[in-house]
């Protein structure tokens, strides 16, 4: 079965069951770098909101909102 980085397999963390498939191998709808790149994505459009709150605490600082905009704006460019 494909491993994460973190060392736990990819259904354990995602709660997906997965079948018995040959060699002892348990089946995985994808392989383990299909799973890294799908879970970075979803970390950087969770990121697009909390930026949002970032900006906001960030308040009467144009510095730190800046940096959170730059930033911001990375991401985005990295989704795409």
């Amino acid at each position: 079965m494909p491993q994460h980085s973190g060392g736990q397999q990819h259904g354990q963390q995602t709660g997906m069951s997965t079948g018995a498939g040959s060699g002892g191998q348990a089946d995985f709808p994808v392989d383990n770098l299909t799973y890294d790149l799908i879970s970075v994505l979803h970390e950087k459009l969770e990121g697009q909101e909390v930026y949002n709150t970032y900006m906001k605490d960030a308040q009467g600082d144009s510095q730190c909102q800046q940096l959170f905009q730059q930033l911001k704006q990375q991401d985005a460019q990295m989704i795409q």
